[in-house]
């Protein structure tokens, strides 16, 4: 159970949500990612991330929420590229 900011960090708020995560080894080698309410309509959010190189990392995501959209498409969908790194 989490609260606070949402993975994309666009709602922000005190409610409560559920979050799933697990990771898929054999043979995608992929993370999985599941924030719903289910008490609630508000977003739901969906990613598979693939680590790609040392510190790549390729992210499909499907977001319930819409913003900024003049075309109903059912959601928000993406393909993020990210780098991440570690300062000891």
């Amino acid at each position: 159970l989490v609260t606070g900011v949402s993975e994309r960090g666009n709602q922000v708020n005190s409610e409560t949500r559920i979050l799933l995560e697990k990771q898929i080894s054999d043979p995608y080698n992929v993370d999985l990612r599941v924030e719903f309410n289910p008490f609630r309509n508000v977003e739901n959010y969906v990613e598979l991330e693939k680590q790609v190189g040392d510190s790549f990392y390729l992210t499909l995501y499907r977001s319930s929420l819409e913003q900024e959209r003049s075309v109903e498409i059912g959601g928000a969908y993406g393909l993020d590229f990210k780098v991440r790194w570690e300062v000891e």
